[in-house]
């Protein structure tokens, strides 16, 4: 979906029934995009990304850049992402860039730290940006909205339910269930199926925190310490695989903008490297090797630091942990609204 101008990207949005989004001040992209393709998930999932530094995080986008000062002052801007300090002496206009700004060193272990951060740029033509295109009937600046003068009384009552298996745990957004024996990667996609599930895929600290914490408390399993994650990288189309819940042959693509692509491609692309290059490898496995272009995700849940996805398990053979996550039944809603006058 990258395009090398901005007109042929305005071409695109345009032959989907929309139009390149208008934005005034730059930061008002993180009013458009979610959080999976600015790149600041990666952030709540893991903060120390200083310490992954080789992660390449650069992403261009094709926006229509204007000078609309109609209620400025009513425009909100939300989103942690600032303006990067560092800027080109030639831009364009329509084309901004997200990526990691180095900013100070971490201690005594001089460390590179860095931020994430929007620019103006001169370089979407020459490697492709993608547009961001947005509904011609949807207003795509968020205004103040004026208050209700009379005062809104309201009750929400909402319970949410993992069903009668009871080993699944209700967290965050889903319900899981760590399955406490070792399998491979495409067993445990097909035994979580078998319970209208998917194989875990951690989006958030917490989550992946929580499930940490009940992964360690069965004292008395013993265990590589590996679990599944349920993605694959597919090195052929650079695309990170997820298989929908309810139908196997079914897969949908991970946004390329994704912390979970990010990280999957690249400990992909180390090993599958590594793999490769290795010398005295002998032909016929060396051919294997390439035509085997599948890595399946997995991470490591005894790890002292903090956990990383990696998709680096090529044949897929490897065995590991099955947590299974769905999404939750909605049991209840009640809802009661009052106006005071």
């Amino acid at each position: 979906m990258k395009k090398t101008s901005f007109s042929i990207a305005d071409t695109y949005c345009k032959s989907i029934g929309g139009e390149i989004a208008r934005i005034n001040d730059i930061l008002e992209i993180q009013n458009i995009l979610p959080e999976s393709m600015l790149g600041t998930g990666f952030l709540k999932v893991y903060p120390f990304h200083y310490y992954i530094k080789s992660l390449h995080n650069t992403k261009y986008f094709w926006i229509n850049r204007t000078v609309d000062t109609d209620d400025d002052n009513n425009t909100m801007i939300s989103g942690s992402l600032g303006k990067c300090s560092q800027v080109s002496e030639t831009i364009d206009k329509n084309c901004l860039v997200i990526y990691n700004e180095p900013y100070g060193a971490l201690g005594r272990f001089n460390i590179t730290v860095a931020r994430l951060c929007i620019a103006e740029s001169n370089q979407c033509s020459n490697v492709s940006a993608m547009p961001i295109c947005v509904d011609q009937h949807i207003e795509p600046k968020p205004r103040l909205v004026s208050p209700i003068t009379a005062d809104i009384s309201s009750n929400i009552s909402i319970d949410y339910s993992c069903g009668d298996d009871r080993e699944y745990h209700f967290v965050d957004d889903y319900c899981y269930k760590i399955k406490f024996h070792e399998i491979s990667w495409n067993d445990a996609k097909s035994e979580c199926e078998q319970e209208n599930a998917m194989l875990f895929v951690p989006e958030k600290s917490i989550t992946l925190h929580i499930i940490k914490s009940l992964f360690l408390h069965r004292t008395m399993y013993t265990s590589s310490g590996f679990a599944h994650v349920g993605v694959i990288y597919d090195y052929q189309n650079h695309t990170v695989i997820q298989y929908n819940t309810t139908d196997g042959t079914t897969q949908r693509t991970v946004p390329n903008s994704n912390v979970v692509y990010d990280l999957c491609e690249k400990t992909f692309l180390d090993r599958y490297t590594a793999l490769v290059s290795t010398t005295g490898l002998p032909i016929q496995e060396r051919n294997r090797l390439k035509k085997q272009q599948i890595g399946c995700g997995y991470i490591d849940l005894l790890s002292y630091t903090v956990p990383v996805i990696r998709c680096d398990e090529i044949p897929c053979n490897r065995t590991a942990t099955v947590i299974c996550q769905k999404l939750p039944i909605l049991k209840t809603m009640f809802i009661t609204a009052e106006r005071l006058v």
